[in-house]
């Protein structure tokens, strides 16, 4: 079998426009601008207090209204974050972030521990109390 110089230039040309192809759909892909907010309630609970484990203890949890908590206290974490390209705004958002809490438990605090870029972002949380259960509601500005 002979190989022909124009066999070859076909060859490298055939591979030439499929890397073309798939270099133009990647980087088209990359450029495109999207706003996505995101967030996921991390499944996994902190223990801060039990009160079987210290039964005797001169300890004692209140909540805002001077009550005695005899159950578990524990800790979760909820993420925000955009994982878009493009910055979102304040007005971006139609609904507030709401975290409905269930109302067989107990809402004691709800904070921003971390905040990546706090010289540009401006966070705020609030809590309402119903008779339903509690709710955080996450709201940002930039």
């Amino acid at each position: 079998m002979k190989v022909t110089t124009k066999g070859v230039l076909s060859g490298v040309s055939f591979v030439v426009g499929v890397v073309g192809l798939v270099l133009s759909v990647y980087f088209y892909q990359a450029q495109k601008r999207f706003k996505a907010l995101a967030f996921v309630v991390d499944p996994n609970r902190v223990l801060l207090i039990s009160p079987e484990r210290l039964p005797s203890s001169q300890l004692a949890v209140l909540d805002q209204d001077g009550k005695k908590i005899t159950r578990d206290v524990s800790s979760i974490e909820l993420y925000v974050w955009n994982s878009g390209t493009e910055t979102i705004r304040g007005e971006d958002v139609v609904l507030p972030i709401a975290v409905p809490i269930p109302q067989e438990l107990r809402l004691l605090s709800a904070q921003a521990t971390a905040v990546t870029r706090p010289d540009v972002t401006q966070t705020s949380i609030a809590v309402q109390r119903s008779t339903d259960g509690d709710t955080i509601t996450v709201g940002f500005v930039f």
